[in-house]
């Protein structure tokens, strides 16, 4: 086994940027190709008041007409307009709440956390394999992918549905520029193992190359 806390490296192709870095503390040793934050989210981070995170000025401080404890932050329509905090607002929140701006937006937040719920699940993990998986990664860094590739597909054969198996794959892809293939390996490896972060961000970094912003944004939240 290789150490796992080896510098991180990049590889850089005509098709994009790649960081290739070990996951530290990761029994397997394999190889994590992650992407760079992108400049938006950098700026966001460095920059917070350019995109109005720390622009509100703040109100004075008014207690929620309901529990007296919260801060009260909502004009509520059914409480004859008192001020009352996000929390007793979702505790009164009925259809006659229909029309306020809260509303809505409430709606689609909690269909959307009822779809992103996680599911229980069972990964399968083969350090062996992950050490070859390891070895066609490094491969792939030095620009030798037509050799990673032969190791991974030999692999794929015996283990079809292996997670780093898989996210190898796409790796060759992405580092080719065949986002498309790439795309579709890093969504099945996820698929597979939810938790396999250096696919989410992969995924993330694929669709920023396709100029799809949306699910750019996405695919790492999900990590």
């Amino acid at each position: 086994m290789k150490d796992s806390k080896s510098t991180p490296r990049i590889t850089e192709t005509a098709k994009g940027l790649w960081v290739v870095n070990r996951i530290a503390g990761m029994a397997s040793g394999a190889v994590l190709l992650s992407c760079r934050l992108p400049k938006r989210w950098r700026m966001q981070l460095t920059c917070p008041r350019l995109f109005g995170l720390h622009s509100r000025q703040e109100s004075p401080t008014m207690k929620c007409s309901l529990c007296q404890e919260r801060k009260g932050k909502r004009v509520c329509k059914i409480k004859a307009a008192q001020l009352i905090c996000p929390t007793c607002c979702a505790s009164l929140r009925t259809e006659v709440c229909e029309g306020c701006s809260y509303y809505g937006p409430c709606l689609a937040y909690q269909r959307e956390k009822q779809l992103n719920h996680k599911k229980d699940f069972l990964v399968e993990i083969l350090p062996e394999i992950d050490e070859r998986c390891d070895v066609a990664l490094e491969l792939a860094e030095k620009g030798k992918l037509a050799q990673a590739t032969a190791i991974l597909e030999e692999l794929r054969q015996q283990h079809p549905n292996y997670h780093m198996v898989i996210y190898g794959i796409g790796a060759c892809h992405a580092l080719r520029g065949d986002l498309d293939e790439a795309i579709h390996c890093f969504e099945r490896a996820v698929e597979i193992f939810p938790l396999l972060a250096q696919a989410h961000y992969n995924l993330g970094t694929a669709y920023m190359q396709k100029v799809d912003f949306q699910k750019a944004d996405r695919a790492p939240a999900k990590a």
